[in-house]
């Protein structure tokens, strides 16, 4: 595919915690996807180069907004819960909405859309304050899990100094196979959902010191349908433009607003006729190391080796960054 090349100022950048003794060996592209009403045209692969400093910039304001959306031909729409059975899973879409992303307009922000299971809401906290806007989240929930998995969503709901911010930007999804159903049953209405109890005297989260071979699904040797509840929670945003990535994966400060101000000057990435496909750098960063809120930040860790390409170690060419050099100076 051939690149299209921008001259942009925005510092988009994604970067990756781990709670290990070392770098992770792991690298993975994230992408925001555009344009993804018409899957008939060709999808053309954008670079962000992100050369120039920070910028902080604001938000689109309302008449911006207006104007972007009639380019996007987008139409707005609240997230509703539904109860699906796909293949051979459950799912309960919506389950819980954020309240602020159930209301959001197609082209009035960017829904962060990830996967995971209840033991890695850990990295929830972090992950919101930084992104501050919807995120669609599924979560891998049979047996037992399910009734841990509730816990520690309501835990991350009310129990958390950040817990404002979860009720609205973070929209639950559960998902489990019909083989391995929740014993004592489901909620089947929001509400019912709502009003599951929270208990926050407890010392730890729920989602804290869970050890991997006493989750139902791992004992069982269930394997996590990744790719099944990243299309659940991709299917259930209502905005336009979405970044698929891991829950361990942290954005840059502002990100949202820094893509608005870029497409809003590079206007042709919304009226061609051409999809696109955003990559975005991605960097693993040292245990010790603490998340860098620029890009100066960024080098600096990396010149002295506390940060570095994802998958350096293991497979540097496997996806390399392209015009990686340039964006690095």
């Amino acid at each position: 595919m051939k690149s299209e090349k921008m001259s942009i100022d925005s510092q988009i950048k994604i970067f990756r915690i781990l709670f290990v003794s070392s770098i992770s060996l792991t690298l993975i592209w994230l992408m925001v996807t555009l344009a993804i009403s018409s899957k008939s045209r060709p999808v053309k692969i954008s670079v962000w180069q992100g050369i120039e400093g920070h910028k902080k910039v604001e938000a689109l304001d309302t008449r911006n907004r207006k104007h972007l959306k009639s380019m996007l031909r987008c139409k707005d729409s609240d997230l509703k819960m539904e109860i699906l059975f796909r293949g051979d899973h459950w799912i309960l879409q919506n389950m819980i909405s954020g309240l602020r992303s159930r209301k959001m307009g197609c082209a009035e922000a960017i829904t962060f859309v990830t996967v995971a299971d209840f033991s890695y809401l850990m990295h929830l906290e972090t992950l919101v304050e930084r992104w501050m806007g919807p995120i669609s989240l599924a979560l891998f929930a049979p047996g037992d899990d399910f009734y841990a998995t509730m816990n520690a969503i309501q835990y991350a709901r009310l129990c958390l100094p950040i817990s404002k911010l979860v009720r609205d930007y973070v929209t639950f999804h559960i998902y489990f196979p019909s083989g391995h159903l929740p014993v004592d049953g489901i909620p089947r209405t929001p509400l019912e959902a709502l009003k599951w109890p929270a208990n926050c005297s407890e010392p730890y989260a729920p989602y804290e010191n869970v050890r991997r071979r006493d989750l139902y699904w791992h004992g069982l040797q269930l394997g996590l349908p990744i790719n099944l509840g990243r299309n659940v929670a991709r299917r259930s945003i209502n905005t336009h433009y979405a970044l698929v990535a891991d829950i361990e994966l942290y954005p840059s400060k502002d990100f949202i607003p820094q893509f608005f101000d870029m497409i809003s000057r590079n206007t042709s990435l919304v009226t061609s006729k051409n999809r696109h496909v955003f990559a975005v750098p991605a960097f693993d960063l040292d245990h010790h190391a603490m998340v860098p809120d620029t890009k100066e930040d960024l080098m600096t860790m990396y010149n002295m080796g506390m940060a570095m390409e994802m998958h350096h170690r293991s497979c540097s060419y496997c996806q390399l960054i392209p015009e990686e050099q340039k964006w690095l100076e």
